[in-house]
């Protein structure tokens, strides 16, 4: 009682508001200096009421708040809780479904935006990739070829290639937002199939990308990425109603 008297008097008076805001930023704080990290599971509502000394209303839209921005997980069952993430293409990803919901996105949208940003990604990997960088996207396009063919395995194993090249590239707003696109185009192309051939040219396309990368040529990157991206444009937007927000 005397601990959570101090706490509450530390906090002072503020509203329900501000006191949720409090717990986010208290939260965010020990993600941020790794005092929490991603897997571990945040205390339970009852437990963070008593240490806290706030409602468990105040808790609860607390944990809805970090997880609407990528920051935690909540898991139901007896194993459950809140558990640290990082997805913070979450927001953007968000944002992106409300737009396409409102019929002000469409796939030339997204090829266009994805031109933008990836293609200068690519060009500055193609300055820092290093050998280790280059046989890690090797990997992940082996892993490509390699899958049973099943779709949402084959699209999981492109959206990791594109995702690795942001990464190489050292903007991490980049990657988040490549994140966010992909996310999106995986709940919009859920009923739509891929053919072996468009498989195999994904495969060498980035096969060529990587080579490209290897060889340091900025130029013929950005032309294969833009022809990468292009594909994606043949396809026709699906109905908003028939994607569900994740």
């Amino acid at each position: 009682m005397k601990a959570n008297a101090a706490k509450s008097a530390l906090i002072g008076p503020l509203n329900k508001e501000k006191l949720n805001e409090k717990i986010v930023a208290l939260i965010k704080q020990l993600i941020f200096s790794n005092q929490l990290q991603v897997g571990d599971k945040l205390p339970s509502e009852r437990e963070m009421m008593e240490e806290t000394g706030v409602s468990r209303s105040v808790v609860r839209e607390a944990f809805r708040s970090l997880e609407q921005s990528g920051l935690v997980e909540i898991k139901q069952g007896g194993t459950g809780g809140a558990f640290v993430v990082f997805n913070l293409q979450k927001p953007i990803y968000n944002s992106a479904f409300d737009l396409y919901s409102q019929g002000k996105l469409t796939l030339a949208h997204f090829v266009e935006t994805r031109k933008a940003i990836e293609c200068v990604a690519v060009r500055v990997a193609a300055e820092k990739a290093t050998a280790e960088d280059i046989a890690r996207l090797h990997e992940l396009n082996e892993a490509c070829r390699a899958d049973t063919g099943e779709v949402l395995q084959h699209r999981q194993h492109a959206s990791n290639f594109h995702i690795a090249i942001a990464e190489v590239s050292g903007n991490h707003l980049s990657k988040f937002l490549i994140s966010a696109m992909f996310e999106l185009l995986g709940e919009l192309r859920q009923d739509s199939s891929q053919t072996k051939k468009f498989k195999q040219e994904t495969y060498l396309l980035h096969k060529q990308i990587i080579e490209a990368l290897a060889a340091k040529d900025a130029d013929l990157c950005e032309a294969l990425m833009a022809k990468d991206i292009e594909r994606v444009g043949s396809m026709k937007n699906p109905p908003a109603h028939k994607i569900v927000r994740t």
